[in-house]
């Protein structure tokens, strides 16, 4: 009995401790927004290069991780675990449609990049794979990308796995339908991990007269270091090209 009651609270501490990971890479978004408004690369003189900023789709995107994050934290402490799924796989989707867009259409304004992304964004050719493969980027990078996009393919088209799997659990709780799970968390956190990962090298592939500043910045230099997010290091580095 003692054994079972140690082993729920170790779980209960790693499921914790997995989500307050996930919860500070919050901070680091918020960190990296404090450095762009403080960068003198972001506001020059004419504005111009606030304006670049403005109408950038991979600029926007980086909002919309922030708010992404937050609703994959409230997701998986509900142990919804595959609808956190889905949430990140979007997260990946958003983020690369707008690097590939943002670098198609150069010249674009925000409203043109906007009705680009409408008219791309069901289409089968400019989704995962597909659009992954037409970017240019290294091919180690696109790779990586391909696999993640693979990874949360399996966790969010599983019906017939994650309808018994909640069934078990349903039945073996009493019929509670909410639960958690350690493993599950944990895949989560490594998911989302990666796509900030990836956001960083795209987001700093567009700007990277921003990369100087971030890396002044010892507060997200800190929180960044204790994840694993070797494509943004190799960036800042300059071992990524």
């Amino acid at each position: 009995m003692e054994s079972k009651v140690f082993e729920e609270e170790f779980t209960k501490s790693k499921t914790s401790e997995d989500l307050n990971r996930i919860n500070r890479l919050i901070l680091t978004l918020g960190q990296t927004m404090v450095t762009l408004l403080n960068s003198p690369t972001f506001f020059d003189e004419n504005r111009n290069t606030a304006s670049r900023y403005s109408q950038s789709l991979v600029y926007t995107s980086f909002l919309e991780l922030f708010r992404n994050i937050h609703q994959t934290v409230f997701l998986s402490g509900c142990s919804l675990y595959k609808s956190a799924c889905h949430n990140i796989r979007y997260a990946l989707e958003f983020t690369v449609q707008s690097y590939y867009i943002d670098m198609k259409y150069p010249e674009g304004d925000f409203l043109e990049r906007i009705r680009v992304l409408h008219e791309i964004e069901n289409k089968s050719s400019y989704r995962g794979r597909a659009l992954v493969n037409k970017l240019n980027l290294p091919s180690t990078v696109k790779r990586d990308i391909n696999n993640q996009y693979a990874l949360l393919h399996k966790k969010v088209h599983a019906t017939y796995e994650q309808f018994t799997y909640t069934a078990h659990h349903f039945m073996d709780d009493k019929y509670q339908s909410v639960y958690f799970d350690s493993n599950e968390l944990k895949d989560i956190c490594k998911a989302t991990i990666k796509i900030v990962d990836f956001f960083y090298f795209l987001f700093l592939t567009r700007f990277p007269e921003l990369e100087k500043s971030l890396m002044e910045n010892n507060g997200f230099m800190e929180s960044v270091e204790i994840e694993d997010m070797p494509l943004l290091f190799g960036k800042l580095l300059g071992t990524m090209e």
